[in-house]
């Protein structure tokens, strides 16, 4: 369980497999120093299970159907992921209850500029659109958002800079 609030953006240090299954490699400082090997770690909002630690560095193995219902299995060395280490009982939920199973990918259909805000809209696959409402949550990469518009076949949310600036959201296009 995790909240959607992104502890650290990481790198993709290696990825090594095919549509089988792959081992991820993934350099993130903070969260390798805050989990054990076996614990559960959001992965730009992939729950994985740490295989491996060392130097920073987090190995993951993961498996054909994770690489089926994600957009993993197109990251390369170098992709910058969104990263939070695993809810503790008695710790502080700021975001939303993030499982970290992934439901479908969206397509984004737009980016604006609303004063400081940044307006990101998203067409997801049309079966998963009755699960979506007005003012309700969910995450994108990993991060916990609110909708702040819905419509027929996309929802819009809208993030602060300090999202922008401390995830990889600010960097889509």
């Amino acid at each position: 369980m995790f909240t959607g609030i992104v502890q650290e953006i990481g790198e993709v240090k290696a990825i090594v497999g095919n549509t089988d299954g792959v081992t991820l490699q993934v350099y993130a400082p903070h969260v390798a120093d805050i989990c054990t090997v076996g614990s559960s770690v959001c992965v730009h909002g992939i729950c994985l299970t740490v295989t491996q630690k060392q130097n920073h560095n987090l190995t993951f193995v993961v498996m054909a159907e994770t690489l089926k219902k994600t957009v993993l299995g197109k990251w390369k060395k170098g992709t910058k992921v969104n990263v939070e280490s695993s809810l503790h009982a008695g710790d502080e939920i700021g975001g939303h209850f993030v499982f970290g199973h992934v439901d479908s990918v969206g397509v984004i259909t737009c980016i604006e500029s609303e004063g400081d805000a940044l307006l990101i809209t998203v067409e997801p696959p049309k079966e998963m659109m009755k699960w979506f409402c007005p003012k309700g949550s969910v995450t994108i990469d990993g991060t916990s958002l609110t909708i702040a518009k819905l419509d027929k076949d996309n929802f819009t949310v809208s993030l602060i800079s300090f999202t922008t600036e401390h995830t990889t959201l600010g960097a889509l296009r």
